[in-house]
């Protein structure tokens, strides 16, 4: 019985391995296509005061959580 139990662990944790190689792939694609956009995708975002504030904000809050040390 042990021997089924261990290889239903194993064949989860494969899984789990699979699935973070294939995000890390799509990350890893995705990235340079972005970061080569960003100048026309900037141009689509509003300009006004109120974008740049929330914008801001949401940059900080991530940075901040980020860097959170316990």
């Amino acid at each position: 019985m042990s021997s089924l139990t261990n290889i239903f662990r194993r064949a989860n944790w494969d899984t789990l391995g699979s699935m973070a190689s294939l995000l890390c792939l799509i990350h890893c694609v995705l990235t340079p296509i972005v970061l080569t956009l960003s100048p026309t995708l900037a141009t689509l975002l509003p300009g006004s005061r109120t974008t740049h504030q929330v914008l801001i904000f949401f940059v900080v809050s991530s940075g901040l959580l980020a860097f959170h040390v316990e």
